[in-house]
C-alpha cells in the first residue's frame, strides 16, 4: 500500500504529547522491523494557523491509523522536520533528482 496518512496535533503545546507518543510508536516500530529504512514519520507546522500535522509514510501507517490518521497525498519536502525514524527515509520518499 503507498498510502500516506496525515494527522493534526493542534498547536504547538498541544502537539508536544502526541508528538511524543508518535515519536515511541516509531521507535517500537523500527525496533520489532530490524531497523527498515522506511520508517519514519514527519511533522510540518502551518504558519498561517500556527497547527502542527504529523505526516507518516506508507512503511508507518500501522502506527498512522492506530492514531487516527487520515489518508492523504504524500506531502512536499518543504518545512519536513522528522519526528523520529531512519535519516535514510530522506532518500527513499524524497530522492535528489540529479
Amino acid at each position: 500500500m503507498d498510502t500516506w496518512h496525515s494527522l493534526n496535533l493542534g498547536d504547538a503545546i498541544e502537539a508536544a504529547q502526541p508528538l511524543s507518543k508518535i515519536k515511541e510508536a516509531i521507535m517500537l516500530l523500527l525496533f520489532a522491523s530490524g531497523g527498515t529504512p522506511d520508517i519514519i514519520a514527519f511533522s510540518r507546522e502551518n504558519p498561517e494557523t500556527n497547527i502542527m500535522t504529523a505526516y507518516f509514510p506508507p512503511a508507518a501507517s500501522d502506527v498512522a491509523i492506530a492514531f487516527g490518521a487520515t489518508p492523504c497525498e504524500r506531502p512536499t519536502r518543504d518545512g519536513l522536520i522528522p519526528i523520529f525514524g531512519d535519516q535514510r527515509a530522506w532518500e527513499i520518499y524524497y530522492p535528489v533528482v540529479k
